[in-house]
């Protein structure tokens, strides 16, 4: 049996939504505040391109997709431009799946704080 790159993509596809799915859950359970005037829609189509983001920095594993999300979130949308935060997750002497391991073993309050500056989704974004 083969699989066709179409047929591929539209798993892939499938698998994203479900995750996007269990990660809107986790953040409403873990950080309600942080979600609660964000429509379902839109919070799916966010999470959704998180996850994108994610993977573009080689991460996989759930729970470095889960903490990626809740990064997003808690510090801010634009966490990961932020120059060191970057610099870490995109260092190709570490292994993609040990990348977040290493941001929270390296990143000072400052750069956290600093990094919560960059970027908050704009009110139109929001449900009604």
């Amino acid at each position: 049996m083969r699989i066709l790159p179409a047929q591929l993509a539209l798993l892939k596809a499938s698998l994203n939504a479900r995750f996007a799915q269990h990660l809107a859950e986790i953040l409403r359970a873990e950080h309600p505040t942080k979600v609660a005037d964000i429509s379902p829609a839109t919070l799916q189509r966010e999470l959704l391109s998180l996850i994108e983001r994610a993977h573009g920095y080689g991460l996989t594993l759930d729970e470095d997709l889960i903490a990626f999300a809740e990064l997003s979130f808690v510090v801010g949308r634009g966490f990961d431009r932020h120059p060191f935060i970057h610099g870490v997750l995109t260092d190709e002497t570490v292994h993609p799946d040990e990348r977040m391991e290493r941001l929270f073993e390296m990143a000072e309050p400052e750069d956290w704080r600093e990094a919560s500056e960059i970027y908050t989704l704009p009110r139109s974004e929001r449900a009604a």
